[in-house]
């Protein structure tokens, strides 16, 4: 599963969740002066993989992240941010398929978010 905002009070609660189950978690969160600080505290908790929207942006690059680490792609991504970094993180769900449009994507991902909010 991929999340953004995972710094957040949520989000960490997120990562311990998926942790006790087993799951791995892409966290991203916003760039800072402490990033490494950070990262080493969500990884403490059960983070598997910390990356600000920056590095979320460079598509071809999170992808190669997954491919290297032999991890499917996610199967969830949780919203708290809206706009570009929600595109972001719906352009990486596992059952989106290629040839789709941004929009269908974002009402995937908006479906995906509405069940989370429920």
């Amino acid at each position: 599963m991929i999340q953004n905002a995972a710094n957040s009070g949520v989000g960490m609660a997120v990562i311990q969740i998926a942790h006790s189950l087993g799951l791995n978690t892409v966290n991203v969160v916003r760039s800072r002066p402490n990033q490494d600080e950070l990262a080493r505290e969500l990884k403490s908790r059960g983070a598997t993989v910390v990356i600000t929207e920056e590095e979320l942006a460079a598509t071809p690059k999170i992808i190669q992240l997954f491919k290297d680490s032999k991890w499917d792609m996610p199967k969830l991504a949780l919203n708290a941010v809206g706009g570009k970094n929600a595109t972001d993180l719906a352009r990486l769900l596992r059952y989106v398929p290629e040839k789709s449009t941004n929009l269908t994507k974002q009402k995937i991902f908006l479906l995906l978010l509405f069940f989370f909010l429920l």
